[in-house]
C-alpha cells in the first residue's frame, strides 16, 4: 500500500494554532489540549493511507469541488486529493462557524 504526501497549508496551521490558542484563553485543560493536539494529527496522519475517508464538501454547499472534510472535535479539515498520491490540507474551521460562507 503506497502513502500519500502530505502538503499543509499555512492557513490550516495558523487556524489550527489559533483553535489552540482559544482553548487555553478559556481555560481548557492542559491535558484536553494535549488530547486535541493529538487527535488532529491522528486523523492528519489517516490522510497518508485513506484519504478518501472524508465527507465530500459538494454534498453540502451548492458548488462543485473535489474537497472534502473530517470533523475533530468540532473542527472540520479541509482537505484536498491533489496528485496521484498527494493530499493537500487547507484549512481548519469551526463546525459551528459558517464554514460553507468562508469557503466560498
Amino acid at each position: 500500500m503506497s502513502e500519500y504526501t502530505l502538503i499543509i497549508s499555512e492557513r490550516f496551521t495558523q487556524e489550527f494554532e489559533k483553535a489552540i490558542s482559544y482553548k487555553e484563553e478559556h481555560g481548557t485543560y492542559k491535558s484536553n489540549i494535549e488530547k486535541f493536539k493529538k487527535e488532529v494529527k491522528a486523523k492528519i496522519r489517516s490522510l497518508k493511507t485513506s484519504p478518501r475517508l472524508g465527507v465530500d464538501v459538494s454534498s453540502r454547499v451548492s458548488f462543485e469541488t473535489k474537497m472534502k472534510y473530517l470533523l475533530v472535535d468540532n473542527y472540520l479539515i479541509f482537505y484536498e486529493i491533489t496528485g496521484v498520491d498527494e493530499v493537500t490540507i487547507y484549512r481548519f474551521i469551526s463546525a459551528r462557524s459558517n464554514w460553507q460562507r468562508m469557503l466560498l
